[in-house]
């Protein structure tokens, strides 16, 4: 079954951009006797990459547990509830958060999130284009990044979306995107454009308003080396410009980048519009 990767993707990011992420308190707890004198955690710090997530569990105190100081909304998001805590890495940095109970015993947990950064380049017809940074720099529209996002579906890697950019100015900004859908998960394998990847860019223009006018048509993708954390290939191929129908082609592209998995929580609040996905999708248009 064929899937509509840019689809998909964009129901990706719709679904994120609804994260809550001011969290989830709990709001009953234990209420029998104490369970020592102060709280304490499994966990005495969270390090974690972005967009990667992890939990511990709260134990000894007096009466119900609450979160009496929040982390910093734009590092991370969290989820308390019943003794557990899980955390999930938003944004590059240092926070940390503290549990109490109603005796006003605490315990705080250290949080470092960190973002590594990746690199893309290529070859085209219009100029070359190259950029080494981390996706970090979206929050900011400053700089240049590149990193890929994947969408895990049983259990395998059965989409990823490769981007890097460069900001010329806060508005303005070159953009290269290499996409690949594989139900049967991501190998080390060769794609080719048009059936099962695809791959556009555009050297310069305003990446937030005007559409991705370079598209490949034919090419390939080949994926060279594939982790839980990181992808490595190179791409290459042939298409034109969807306005003027000029052809162009890519050569001696390559990629070599950090890989972020998504986890989705579907809530009614918002997000801030300065968060990583919701610039993702608009850099992507």
């Amino acid at each position: 079954m064929k899937i509509n990767f840019r689809f998909s993707f964009m129901m990706i990011v719709c679904s994120v951009i609804a994260i809550c992420i001011n969290g989830c308190d709990k709001t009953t707890g234990p209420t029998g006797p104490s369970l020592g004198n102060g709280l304490s955690s499994n966990r005495t710090t969270f390090s974690l990459r972005l967009f990667q997530e992890d939990t511990c569990s709260i134990s000894g105190g007096t009466g119900r547990y609450v979160v009496s100081g929040k982390p910093d909304s734009t590092i991370v998001i969290y989820f308390f509830y019943d003794s557990k805590l899980t955390v999930v890495g938003f944004g590059a940095g240092f926070t940390s958060i503290t549990i109490s109970d109603d005796s006003n015993h605490t315990v705080t947990i250290p949080i470092n999130i960190v973002a590594p950064a990746g690199k893309i380049s290529f070859d085209a017809t219009e100029g070359s284009f190259s950029v080494n940074g981390s996706p970090e720099a979206l929050k900011t529209r400053s700089g240049e990044g590149c990193g890929a996002v994947h969408l895990q579906g049983n259990e395998k890697i059965q989409q990823i979306s490769i981007i890097g950019y460069k900001f010329y100015s806060y508005f303005d900004a070159g953009k290269v995107f290499v996409e690949l859908n594989d139900t049967a998960g991501v190998t080390r394998r060769t794609y080719t454009i048009g059936q099962n990847a695809t791959a556009g860019y555009l050297l310069y223009g305003k990446a937030f308003s005007e559409p991705l006018s370079d598209t490949l048509t034919s090419g390939s993708v080949v994926i060279s080396s594939i982790t839980n954390e990181t992808i490595k290939g190179t791409f290459s191929g042939s298409g034109k410009n969807v306005n003027t129908g000029q052809l162009i082609s890519i050569t001696n592209g390559s990629f070599d980048c950090p890989l972020f998995g998504v986890s989705v929580y579907f809530t009614t609040e918002s997000v801030s519009p300065k968060n990583f996905f919701s610039n993702l999708n608009k850099l992507k248009k």
